[in-house]
Formats: C-alpha cells, sequence, structure tokens
C-alpha cells in the first residue's frame, strides 16, 4: 500500500481535465523537494505532474498548495518503453498553503487581493510595512492601517481582512473534514463542496447530522450511515429509523405501491 505523504508546491496550470479528474503542473517547494527525491522523483526541481479530483477552479495557476497523496508510477503508452514510467503525486485534497517568506506573502496577499484594490506593488507595501511575521495578523485585525499604508478604502481593507480572516478558518475545516470524510467511500470532492455549501461550520453539521451529506451527488444512505454509526450517534434515533424505513422502500424494485407496518418495523 502506497504511503501518504503531504507536500508543497506551486501550482503551474492544467494539462488536462477529464470528468472530475484534472492533471496538471506543479513545481515543489524547497521544503519538499528531499521528500520527492526519496520517493522516486528524478528531477525535483523540475516540474512535477499532480493528478487529483478537483475542478479547474479549485487551484489557482500561481498559487502554493498542500497537496496530501501519494508517489506512483504512470507509463504513458505514447512514449517509447525505453524513457520508463513517469513519476506522479496523486492527491487526494489540498489547501491553499500560507508562506512565510517575504516573496511569497507578497503573492499570497496579491492572490487574495484581486477585487480589493491590492496587487502585487500594494502587497510587497504591505510585507515591508509590517514586516513578514506580522502582515497577515495585521491585514486580518487593523484594515484602517492596511488602507493608509496600500492607498485603498477603508471599505475594501475591511473586505480584504474578513477575507483572509476566513481563509484561515476554512483551512482548518478542510484539515477536519479531511479526517472525518476520507478512507470512508465519500466523492474526493466532497469536502470542498460541503465547504461552498456551509463554509465554516460544515464539519459541526456533519458531526450532528451525517445524512445531510445525502444532498451530495455521489452521497447515499449507506455511507452516510456508515459515518453516523463511527461517530457513536444513537442507532435508535427516530431520525436514523425513519431513513432506513425510506431507504429499505427506495430500494425495493419489486413494484409494491404500500407496505405492511410490521415488514417496516423487522427493516
Amino acid at each position: 500500500m502506497s504511503s501518504t505523504f503531504e507536500i508543497i508546491a506551486r501550482f503551474e496550470g492544467v494539462r488536462h481535465t477529464f470528468g472530475e479528474t484534472i492533471i496538471g503542473n506543479a513545481r515543489l517547494h524547497p521544503s519538499s523537494k528531499d521528500i520527492a527525491k526519496k520517493c522516486g522523483v528524478a528531477d525535483p526541481d523540475g516540474l512535477l505532474t499532480v493528478k487529483g479530483n478537483a475542478e479547474p477552479s479549485d487551484l489557482a495557476e500561481r498559487s502554493t498548495y498542500r497537496f496530501l497523496g501519494t508517489f506512483r508510477d504512470y507509463t504513458n503508452p505514447r512514449r517509447h518503453y525505453s524513457e520508463g514510467p513517469e513519476r506522479q503525486f496523486h492527491f487526494s485534497t489540498f489547501i491553499e498553503h500560507v508562506p512565510h517568506d517575504p516573496d511569497g506573502l507578497v503573492q499570497y496577499l496579491a492572490s487574495n487581493g484581486k477585487g480589493h484594490g491590492i496587487g502585487p506593488a500594494k502587497a510587497k507595501k504591505l510585507v515591508e510595512h509590517f514586516g513578514a511575521e506580522l502582515v497577515l495578523a495585521e491585514c486580518r485585525r487593523n484594515p484602517n492601517e492596511v488602507a493608509a499604508v496600500a492607498n485603498v478604502p477603508s471599505w475594501q481593507a475591511e473586505e480584504f481582512a474578513a477575507l483572509l480572516t476566513s481563509k484561515a478558518a476554512t483551512e482548518n475545516v478542510q484539515l477536519e473534514l479531511h479526517k472525518l470524510l476520507s478512507g470512508n467511500g465519500f466523492p474526493k470532492t466532497l469536502t470542498r463542496r460541503v465547504i461552498r455549501e456551509w463554509g465554516n461550520t460544515a464539519t459541526e453539521r456533519i458531526t450532528q447530522d451525517p445524512y445531510i451529506l445525502m444532498q451530495f451527488r455521489g452521497v447515499g444512505f449507506r455511507l452516510c450511515d456508515k459515518l453516523y454509526m463511527s461517530l457513536g450517534l444513537d442507532p435508535k434515533a427516530i431520525r436514523r429509523q425513519a431513513l432506513s424505513v425510506w431507504y429499505a422502500i427506495a430500494s425495493d424494485m419489486q413494484g409494491h405501491c404500500w407496505y405492511p407496518a410490521t415488514e417496516m418495523v423487522a427493516k
């Protein structure tokens, strides 16, 4: 069984898409190059192929992400066999990486500052003014000073602060949801879909009532019930009994138009 690794890499763009799967190029962060080399990547300084379930809009070009997944070999049938297989990274989930170096912070702030009046030049001013260690915290809690330094209206600085605060919370939710849903048969894109639907309250909502996930494509009663039981929730709860009855009726393909109550109790 392949080992799971976390790598940090800058996404360089999508090469191919098919269904919910994308294949793209990424460039490894220096901190991840040794991991990649030990896992058989021939040139950690070059482009690495990353593959996984995501929508193209989920991965922004030139943005840096933390990818969780496995290294795998892929042999392209169109290439000559003597070239050997390509070492790829197949991710199961990813979250945006918050850099700590000045250049990375400028890029991160500029990427999130689109629509809020903050581009690369103004992002650089903010990093120089607050310093690399404090700039993110100050941008979240001190929009008035951000507005003065970056020369943007206060309302744009306040929206920028709210966005950065929300992103920090969303990162934690993504990690929580990955632990909650991974390995249980749920669609790989489900984490991002539930965050779009419920935002930072997603984990709390699901742990209170796993059956709410049935509204998403590819998620049925059996998957939700398995999660419900794994969370140690009451197996005799009226909601679970009602859904069990519904599932029994919905799964019956014999064309019945009514069921005896005694049979439903048994099911």
